[in-house]
This record gives structure tokens, C-alpha cells and sequence, in this order.
């Protein structure tokens, strides 16, 4: 155990989920840019 943690600890089982969830709402962010960005380029001159 790192003495600098403390005693009440999360644990490092949540590391998995955690970035995955990241990199899901990160995906979806620049999909959204991208689906904007889509749309405002079919839209008429």
C-alpha cells in the first residue's frame, strides 16, 4: 500500500470502466461535432 494514500482507498478495479466511459463520451462529442459540422455543409449557399 502507498503510505501517501491514506486508509479509505478506492480501489483500482473501476480503472477499466472508467476509461472506457471516457472514451465513449469523447467519441461521442466529436461525433456530434462532426455530425453538425455534416449538416451545415448540405445546407443550400
Amino acid at each position: 500500500m502507498n503510505r501517501f494514500e491514506g486508509e479509505n482507498t478506492q480501489g483500482r478495479n473501476n480503472d477499466v470502466k472508467d476509461s472506457g466511459f471516457g472514451f465513449i463520451i469523447g467519441f461521442a462529442f466529436l461525433a456530434v461535432i462532426y455530425i453538425i459540422a455534416q449538416v451545415f455543409s448540405l445546407l443550400p449557399n
